[in-house]
């Protein structure tokens, strides 16, 4: 059967960059780059190379670039260990409703221990305005947390614009941004940003490692203790084939990006075009939503059945964020939007990647108004 990968937003397939250098430091380069042997040196050579060009893309000085398990470690180290190092000055944080569970549920922890926490819900389309942030501001204000775009809707935040606005007002509150679906899309927001998370898995690179940018000055307590790795702020013996995998990766997208993002963009413009012309169809992306993500709702059809019917024509999509939608939750970004239950029920999302070609695209839109035409009666008998 042909396949139809577009789940892009949940994982991507790894790139022949990326599982090139995966394969050389397997093979070759199994040092401990904390060992000081020569096998040692030769791997700690290969973990700041990978360290280096991080940075550069990020925009970033070397020694403000950490490794780590992913962007869920990332998220929950900064968030809490800024947090906790910053409990003598304030305990109020800022964030949204539609942040991801990585980053709301440390948010929620630190609120069960003594912090107070403003919840921002963002527009359907403007999403979250800075004047927004600037209103939820308190003296004791710690930390500001909005991603830069959402895995669900691919709405797409202005988080540079939110730091200058917050830092005008306040320089020591410290903000950060989940950059998980932007980064190697967008350009970093890193020059006005304290604090960053990335994730290999989502550009093209192996599961199992991130990254996180922290500003050099800006304090924060680590979250796994042993060891002293990573500058003291994540122990643990570090991935090394990993950080190589997600550096040629990150190298990868970052030279292709903008061509990349053109000719998504066009490809996206056509999955919408069918969608729109589908009966009772409803887009939920907003109209300027990165080109990698469009989220659509075909009532009243179950967004788990769509996705099981196009998985057995070849075709991956998702009814949302894979971590919630494999639980069987009703999408906690779709309810903070304000859509209707019959909306998010019937919610499914398609992402694409830089490697969705023409050819998938154009079989998916053939393959849906048939899918939904043979489906909708079934939903409607059974509802009635």
């Amino acid at each position: 059967m042909q396949t139809t990968y577009l789940d892009n937003n949940a994982t991507t397939p790894v790139s022949e960059e990326a599982a090139s250098a995966i394969r050389r430091c397997l093979q070759s380069v199994y040092g401990n780059p904390s060992s000081l042997h020569m096998l040692g040196i030769e791997a700690e050579r290969e973990l700041n190379a990978a360290r280096r060009e991080l940075a550069r893309i990020l925009r970033a000085d070397p020694r403000e670039v950490y490794f780590c398990s992913g962007a869920t470690e990332a998220n929950n180290t900064l968030i809490s260990g800024i947090a906790r190092a910053s409990r003598a000055r304030g305990t109020h944080i800022v964030t949204t409703t539609v942040e991801h569970p990585s980053v709301l549920e440390p948010v929620q922890e630190l609120e069960r221990n003594g912090f107070s926490v403003s919840y921002l819900a963002p527009h359907p389309v403007r999403g979250v305005l800075p004047e927004q942030v600037l209103d939820a501001l308190r003296a004791d204000t710690v930390l500001v947390s909005i991603m830069q775009v959402n895995n669900e809707t691919g709405a797409i935040f202005p988080v540079e614009e939110i730091a200058r606005a917050v830092k005008a007002v306040r320089a020591e509150i410290v903000v950060h941004s989940d950059g998980v679906q932007g980064f190697g899309k967008l350009a970093p927001p890193t020059a006005a940003l304290d604090a960053y998370s990335v994730s290999a898995h989502k550009l093209h690179g192996p599961k199992g490692v991130g990254a996180f940018f922290l500003r050099d000055g800006v304090r924060c307590k680590p979250l796994l203790l042993g060891g002293g790795h990573e500058h003291g702020l994540r122990a643990g013996t570090e991935n090394l084939p990993g950080a190589a995998g997600f550096a040629a990766a990150a190298g990868a997208a970052e030279q292709q990006r903008e061509a990349a993002q053109q000719r998504m963009q066009r490809l996206k413009d056509e999955l919408v075009t069918a969608i729109e012309q589908i009966p009772d169809a409803q887009l939920l992306s907003p109209p300027h939503a990165l080109a990698t993500t469009v989220a659509a709702a075909f009532p009243p059809i179950p967004g788990e059945v769509m996705v099981n019917a196009l998985s057995e024509q070849g075709v991956s999509a998702s009814t949302g964020a894979a971590c919630a939608a494999s639980r069987g939750k009703r999408s906690h970004v779709l309810e903070a939007l304000g859509f209707e239950r019959r909306s998010i029920d019937s919610a499914v999302r398609f992402s694409l990647s830089r490697l969705t070609t023409a050819d998938e695209i154009r079989r998916v839109t053939e393959l849906l108004p048939h899918t939904v035409a043979r489906l909708r009666p079934v939903a409607e008998r059974v509802l009635r």
